[in-house]
């Protein structure tokens, strides 16, 4: 996966914190999603001009390319 950048931690930390606060996911899930959330975050701004569908379509596409990462 992509390095997130420094820029993203407050919007990361924000997300963790909304997670924990909703029970959105269980705890142990939680650190992944946020991971996931920050890998995206750093396509996407490498992705710059494209709509947010064109971009998860582009980070979907990325993804496939993973032999480590499975659906």
């Amino acid at each position: 996966m992509e390095p997130r950048s420094a820029n993203s931690r407050p919007t990361l930390t924000g997300f963790a914190t909304f997670l924990q606060q909703r029970g959105l996911a269980p705890a142990k899930r939680q650190p992944h999603m946020v991971r996931w959330v920050g890998c995206y975050l750093s396509f996407a701004k490498a992705h710059l001009g494209y709509t947010f569908d064109q971009t998860a379509d582009l980070f979907l596409a990325w993804l496939e390319k993973r032999p480590s990462i499975q659906p």
